[in-house]
């Protein structure tokens, strides 16, 4: 007996159209669901970052004012325009 044996040499790999389609459908999905959370877990980081850099501005100026016979930065009496002016500190320039 003869027997013939079919052969698909018109029909190509690869993925056809809907399959493309429904991959893209899912991930669409998918990163509709991830963006928020992504979004929030950033947005928690920023205030844990904002509540160090404010920690860490606290701490310095404790230790400017225990450093500086308790006064605090740019206190009137001890720096003020005269006090600035006398130690050369702020000189006063024009474009003469």
């Amino acid at each position: 007996m003869n027997r013939t044996q079919r052969t698909f040499t018109g029909r190509k790999a690869g993925f056809t159209l809907i399959e493309l389609l429904v991959v893209i459908a899912i991930i669409a999905i998918l990163a509709a669901i991830l963006f928020p959370v992504f979004a929030q877990a950033r947005e928690k980081a920023r205030q844990a970052s904002s509540l160090s850099n404010i920690k860490q501005l606290g701490l310095a100026m404790q230790m400017y004012i225990q450093d500086n016979d308790e006064t605090f930065p740019m206190q009137p009496k001890r720096h003020s325009m005269e006090f600035l002016r006398e130690k050369a500190h702020l000189r006063f320039r024009t474009n003469t």
